[in-house]
């Protein structure tokens, strides 16, 4: 790929007021730059320089009090001499830097993405951690960005690269034996060969499987909020935002959608969906919003089913619906309006909600609901209780939870060629024959090869970099 050797600049810092914006330059002559903005001093790599940038057309004009640190190549992001320019976060300050810059020779406004190009072309990046850097950027919880970290890294890189390692051994030991031909190739080596294959499509299948469950939690965990009419779905939601996001009222059938809210919970994203209370309806909007609770219920990762601990009828809700709720979704029970609970003294209290959720036991059972679940008393208007709520929820969320001694993907280009090496390994196992063997093995390991760049990637790079920032 020909490089275009013109020296580009670009606003790495988002534009607009701010206490201190970054114009960052990269290539041959950023240090002609420092010096047609007048300062005539030493240049340090890697130290910040206070400078009063003149501008280049008019000396007596001063544009603004700047610092500037200089990288020099190929010890820098891209490889090539960087420049970066700290302004004041200033609209009018940014503007005429950039149109300074834009006016001097040699020197062109980058295209999206392009620094972080010139990184990969000059391999201080590979193609895993390119992926992972702008999934770090576009990163908006904890989760995502620590799965994004991993990936920069270089552990998913040295992942992908062990793997490859293997069956380029594997390959160099079936083409050993097709060489000789004359020879009779041992059955002992073709079942050794078809175990270390089956072994390894075994380890990258149960990676693609545990970075799919990721994948479907990266965004949010699901946690649609549900119970009868009245029963308080709206007042546990405000709760735990700490902020009124649902109408609350005495009117049943208040809530007639399904309402969204994000929240991070230890660190993991939660969407809370509060949903219209179920019943039966002579109203055909309320109708409609309690087929969209059932369908977010169908859906969910985790449940949060509220009941009203006083109602005499407590468990109708399960009785109703117990047969619609997700057998894969893990179900947080929130025993609500534990603070009108009519008892004399704590000790009684505590029995009579032991008691409620020895019957709840038995009522999810009754009603074909086999779900692992958690029981709390609350109440909607005990701030205090939010933890409760929290920590169930926490507890719940386990089963998503991850070492961060792992890194999965959630990347799609390298998911569809981890299955296509997958289903290569798995015809590779099938093969009666060495040769053919080789052949599906020397493919697996070429969806390896693609997966971390070490191909011609001219097809694929424009499309990648575009979806990058233009200061990135």
């Amino acid at each position: 790929m020909e490089r275009d050797i013109s020296t580009i600049f670009a606003l790495s810092t988002a534009f607009g007021k701010a206490g201190v914006a970054v114009v960052r330059l990269s290539g041959p002559r950023v240090i002609s730059v420092v010096r047609a903005f007048g300062y005539d001093g030493d240049i340090v790599d890697r130290r910040a320089t206070y400078v009063r940038l003149h501008s280049p057309f008019n000396q007596r004009e001063v544009v603004d009090n700047a610092l500037f640190i200089y990288f020099a190549a190929p010890r820098s992001f891209t490889g090539e001499d960087v420049l970066e320019l700290h302004v004041h976060g200033s609209i009018a300050v940014v503007k005429e830097v950039l149109e300074i810059l834009g006016q001097m020779e040699g020197l062109r406004l980058a295209e999206p993405g392009e620094f972080t190009k010139s990184a990969f072309m000059n391999g201080k990046l590979d193609l895993i951690q390119v992926e992972a850097l702008n999934d770090l950027i576009s990163a908006e919880n904890r989760l995502q960005k620590n799965l994004a970290i991993h990936g920069i890294s270089g552990q998913l890189k040295q992942l992908y690269d062990g793997w490859r390692s293997d069956l380029v051994g594997i390959m160099t030991t079936l083409e050993a034996y097709i060489d000789f031909p004359d020879d009779d190739i041992p059955l002992a080596a073709i079942q050794d060969a078809r175990s270390k294959i089956l072994s390894l499509m075994q380890a990258v299948e149960n990676y693609v499987a545990e970075s799919k469950r990721m994948q479907s939690v990266l965004d949010g965990v699901k946690v649609p909020v549900v119970g009868s009419t009245n029963v308080g779905k709206s007042s546990i939601v405000n709760l735990m935002l700490g902020r009124s996001s649902s109408i609350v009222t005495e009117i049943a059938g208040t809530t007639r959608d399904v309402l969204q809210s994000s929240m991070e919970i230890d660190g993991m994203p939660v969407i809370l969906l509060d949903t219209a209370g179920m019943r039966i309806s002579d109203d055909p909007i309320e109708r409609e919003g309690v087929r969209r609770s059932k369908e977010a219920t169908a859906n969910a990762h985790i449940i949060l089913m509220v009941l009203d601990i006083n109602d005499a009828d407590i468990f109708n809700f399960v009785h109703e619906y117990g047969a619609e709720i997700s057998q894969d979704a893990y179900l947080v029970v929130a025993l609500n309006k534990s603070d009108l609970i009519a008892c004399t003294d704590d000790m009684e209290k505590q029995r009579y909600i032991k008691q409620k959720s020895l019957e709840l036991d038995a009522a999810l059972r009754n009603n074909g609901v086999r779900n692992e679940y958690v029981v709390v008393d609350v109440s909607a208007y005990d701030a205090a209780d939010r933890r409760k709520l929290c920590n169930a929820l926490a507890e719940a969320m386990k089963q998503f939870s991850y070492s961060d001694e792992e890194a999965v993907i959630t990347n799609i280009r390298q998911m569809q060629r981890l299955e296509s090496c997958v289903r290569y390994l798995r015809s590779a196992c099938e093969q009666p024959y060495m040769e053919l063997m080789t052949q599906d093995v020397r493919f697996a390991a070429g969806e390896l090869s693609v997966l971390v760049g070490d191909i011609d990637l001219d097809d694929i790079l424009d499309e990648l970099f575009s979806n990058f920032c233009i200061g990135k």
